[in-house]
Formats: structure tokens, sequence, C-alpha cells
């Protein structure tokens, strides 16, 4: 028998739609979702958007030539 990943609490009865995928169970997926919202806060704000400020004169995908 599984556990779903995170418990919900819910204030009033809802329905819900569980999907079970029919795949092996992978720890580094589970790692990237627990750090996305950390990274996500590191990745975001001035200091970030200085660092990658040189990124806006590259020209975009749809621009360059193959």
């Amino acid at each position: 028998m599984r556990k779903l990943f995170r418990a919900r609490s819910l204030k009033v009865p809802t329905r819900a739609l569980v999907i079970i995928l029919d795949e092996p169970y992978d720890d580094a997926l589970d790692a990237a979702i627990l750090s996305e919202s950390a990274l996500a806060e590191g990745w975001s704000g001035p200091k970030a958007d200085e660092a990658w400020k040189h990124l806006a004169d590259l020209p975009s995908i749809s621009e360059v030539k193959p």
C-alpha cells in the first residue's frame, strides 16, 4: 500500500482526483520538488536580477538562424 506524498487538510467536504502513475518512484524527483521553493527565493530578487541582466542583450531563440 502506498501513501500520498503530502497530507491535505480541507475545511469543507471536497472531491479529489488522484492520479496513480505506473512508473517507479524517483527520489531525485521528490528532492527537486522539495527544493523548488527554496531555489525560488534565492533566484528572485534584486541580486539575481543584476546577475542575469547581461542575458537580456542576447537574441531570443526565435531570432537565431540554424
